[in-house]
């Protein structure tokens, strides 16, 4: 599967990052690991998506709505990291359907910051 996800510090930060060609298929089975690990992490939890390195989106217009993320309660913000205008519309109406907290970011250091401005606690947790 073109996609990766683990705790990037602690268990208060997940990163995501998808590579190469992204199908519904891929999305529907990260939704389901990601069900599975938030209920390890400790709330708040914050998500860094980064998109930079995919190639291509076999996902259609249709499929949309039955690939947005579900509202996990233990998630606060994601940063997401995408630079192809035609993928953060994509992440945008995703993100939008499980009415989470997001901003598109240009880095992951910049995402970090970002996410430490809205949850000061994380600095601590980025410090080890």
């Amino acid at each position: 599967m073109p996609v990766e996800i683990g705790w990037r510090a602690g268990k208060r930060l997940l990163g995501v990052r998808y590579h190469g060609k992204i199908t519904a298929d891929d999305v529907r089975r990260l939704t389901e690991q990601m069900g599975k690990i938030v209920k390890e992490g400790t709330a708040p939890i914050h998500v860094v998506i980064d998109a930079s390195g995919v190639s291509g989106v076999g996902i259609g217009l249709g499929d949309l709505r039955s690939l947005s993320t579900p509202n996990f309660p233990e998630i606060g913000w994601m940063a997401i990291i995408a630079p192809n205008a035609v993928y953060r519309f994509f992440i945008s109406i995703g993100v939008q359907f499980s009415r989470g907290k997001y901003k598109f970011v240009n880095s992951v250091d910049e995402a970090e910051r970002f996410l430490v401005e809205q949850d000061s606690t994380l600095e601590d947790v980025l410090e080890t």
